[in-house]
């Protein structure tokens, strides 16, 4: 057993610079510097190609209050969300809130929260947001972000 661990390293080492090598050769946007190495950013396909690691999905709600009714405000959040390719949907509350729940990446989803936090429609007034934890999923659950009534 002890003859095969030199082995091993050696096939990690010489796995982990081909990795590299092939990384930063691509000219990947997401490609490792020559000093580090960040296997899930970029890699090449079979025929040489620069292929981007698909990235992880997350679902968060949402609940927007202030004056977020009768203002556009479920119309300018599709929008919003749409533009950011994130799916979902939102929807009035009862209370005289908006809430919802969005799916995507990280990033949008961030640049989202933003966005319904300081932002809204033209005529809304935000006083605050409250957003749930951001959890990982697998897969989407919506097809598109939708208005519920």
């Amino acid at each position: 057993m002890r003859q095969c661990r030199p082995f091993i390293l050696f096939t990690l080492i010489l796995t982990t610079v081909s990795v590299r090598n092939l990384a930063t050769a691509s000219g990947c946007p997401g490609a490792p510097k020559a000093d580090s190495l960040d296997i899930d950013s970029c890699f090449q396909d079979p025929l040489g190609r620069s292929v981007e690691m698909a990235s992880r999905l997350f679902a968060c709600d949402f609940e927007v209050f202030g004056i977020v009714q009768g203002v556009f405000f479920r119309k300018y959040t599709q929008k919003q969300a749409k533009g950011l390719g994130l799916r979902g949907w939102c929807m009035n509350t009862r209370e005289g809130t908006v809430k919802g729940q969005m799916e995507g990446e990280e990033a949008p989803i961030n640049e989202m929260k933003h966005w319904l936090k300081t932002k809204g429609s033209p005529t809304s007034r935000i006083d605050k947001a409250v957003f749930g934890d951001m959890k990982p999923i697998e897969k989407y659950s919506f097809n598109d972000f939708g208005i519920r009534r």
